[in-house]
């Protein structure tokens, strides 16, 4: 009753209960790998990474949990500030193939926010070069670039013709099918123009366009 109680909770996003229960269900079976699972990220949204870690190394068995339970440990150790010891974690996992664009996205992220440019940016290269139509990848990428390289890159990663068909009619697909109701759209601008002063990218839905300001001709 306490596995299934546990997992309905899961189910409908009562992550705050299901944290109860999943403390309650290790207490009595250190093998439950869902259990273990919250339990470590849980602990990472509290920033207790050491707890995080032991909670994620008994989730691990199977690819997706292998998978899953490395990189939440990863990224652990980064904000205990390991950032070697994190892309060493991640560059350790070997499993399928498939595995390879997860590692070199999430060692990109931690070596871009790491300030670690140049290894951020052959990370992400690599990775769009595995599955250029993978759209986290895309926007990871096209980011990094119109930080470090120059516009017209950055541009040509957004606007690439096949993937934007692809978007289009995905985005067809999911509107005639009507399985979900989209509340928000949130398309998370980015400046580009080297004219353009004053931007900073928002940490959340909020867009302060305030301290923008725009230097030299207009025309």
């Amino acid at each position: 009753m306490l596995d299934r109680a546990f997992l309905s909770l899961l189910v409908d996003g009562e992550i705050d209960e299901s944290v109860k229960y999943a403390e309650r269900i290790v207490a009595g079976d250190k093998g439950d790998r869902v259990a273990q699972l919250v339990l470590g990220v849980h602990a990472l949204k509290q920033k207790q990474y050491p707890g995080a870690r032991r909670n994620l190394a008994l989730s691990i068995r199977g690819p997706i949990t292998d998978l899953t339970a490395t990189l939440l440990t990863a990224w652990s150790m980064y904000g205990a500030g390991d950032t070697k010891g994190a892309v060493a974690s991640i560059d350790k996992l070997t499993g399928p193939d498939w595995y390879a664009i997860f590692k070199d996205l999430h060692a990109g992220m931690i070596y871009d926010l790491a300030g670690n440019q140049k290894e951020a940016g052959k990370r992400f290269e690599h990775a769009y070069k595995l599955d250029s139509s993978a759209l986290r990848v895309v926007e990871a990428y096209g980011s990094w670039l119109s930080r470090n390289a120059t516009a017209k890159e950055a541009l040509a990663i957004f606007e690439d013709e096949p993937r934007t068909k692809l978007l289009i009619r995905m985005h067809e697909i999911v509107n005639e099918d009507a399985a979900r109701v989209f509340i928000v759209h949130d398309l998370n601008p980015r400046a580009l123009s080297p004219r353009l002063k004053g931007f900073v990218q928002a940490q959340s839905w909020f867009q302060d366009l305030t301290p923008i300001e725009v230097a030299g001709p207009t025309n």
